[in-house]
């Protein structure tokens, strides 16, 4: 791992995330600590941090349908393997393109109930140690604040603590 840059931080968008898909968080361009993003491989996660890669990382879950799928008998034993290497991370979140309103208005691509699909996001949080955050509309600067927020803690800055 580098050391954390003092002054700029660089995000990191892997490279499995299609174009169409990938945030770029142009939002925050004029955040003079942001560099941009850079894409490249992540071994686990979406998303994290040049030099922090290490001990950030960041799955994101685009809808319902994604983490209804993940959690099915068809997906569970590869994202239960997932969680176990995130859980590893100081710094470990699964952001929720979704709402939790969407979640219990159910979604007619999947047969796992609103109840059932949340109960698994609590035991990923709970037992595996994993933030989860539901976010909608606002998971890309959601996503943003995290890595923001990260680099500043490990950089030695703490505003609030």
């Amino acid at each position: 791992m580098e050391a954390v840059n003092h002054k700029t931080f660089l995000a990191i968008a892997d490279t499995r995330d299609k174009d169409e898909y990938r945030w770029t968080f142009s939002s925050f361009t004029k955040d003079k600590e942001f560099e941009g993003v850079e894409i490249k491989k992540l071994d686990v996660g979406d998303y994290s941090i040049v030099g922090l890669e290490d001990i950030l990382a960041i799955e994101r879950k685009k809808s319902v349908e994604e983490i209804a799928n993940n959690i099915s008998k068809n997906d569970e034993a590869r994202f239960k393997r997932e969680l176990i290497k995130l859980k590893e991370f100081k710094y470990p979140f699964l952001i929720c393109e979704f709402t939790i309103h969407d979640l219990f208005r159910g979604s007619r691509y999947t047969s796992l109930s609103p109840a059932y699909v949340l109960s698994v996001l609590m035991e990923i949080e709970t037992v595996y140690g994993i933030n989860v955050h539901f976010a909608g509309k606002e998971a890309e600067a959601l996503c943003y604040r995290i890595m923001r927020k990260v680099w500043f803690l490990e950089k030695g800055s703490k505003r609030w603590l």
